[in-house]
């Protein structure tokens, strides 16, 4: 499994690398306007929750993370939605 990591605002959130829509590779998306951009469509979604603002059903699988001095730990155990 890939990951898609987001540090924005201060705060480091961790998702599913793939885009609910198309699959698209969230990982190599941008932060624009305070959304994560799908860079294959363009659908966005809330940094921080996953959710799609235009379409609140299409919501990022998101995995627990724990700031560990320089490194990120991910859950890979327990995704919550």
């Amino acid at each position: 499994m890939t990951y898609a990591l987001c540090h924005h605002a201060g705060e480091i959130h961790v998702f599913d690398a793939s885009c609910p829509c198309t699959g698209g590779p969230l990982g190599q998306g941008t932060i624009r306007d305070n959304l994560l951009v799908c860079p294959w469509h363009g659908m966005r979604y809330d940094p921080h929750s996953g959710v799609c603002p235009y379409d609140p059903k299409l919501v990022l699988t998101q995995f627990p993370v724990e700031i560990r001095g320089d490194d990120i730990m991910i859950e890979t155990d327990t995704a919550s939605v």
